[in-house]
């Protein structure tokens, strides 16, 4: 019994932790999309003039 309430927790913390790696993930195009974000407003505001 312990030895599978274990494991449950086990799997839980790797769950976490894969689910930390997957933020930092989708954290790194966000930094990419904000640059661009950046870049479209400067040429969208050389358009207006």
């Amino acid at each position: 019994m312990a030895k599978a309430e274990w494991q449950r927790h086990w799997h839980h913390l790797r769950g976490e932790v894969g689910d930390e790696k997957q933020r930092l993930r989708s954290r790194l195009p966000s930094f990419k999309s904000r640059e661009e974000m950046e870049q479209t407003k400067r040429t969208s505001r050389r358009m207006d003039g």
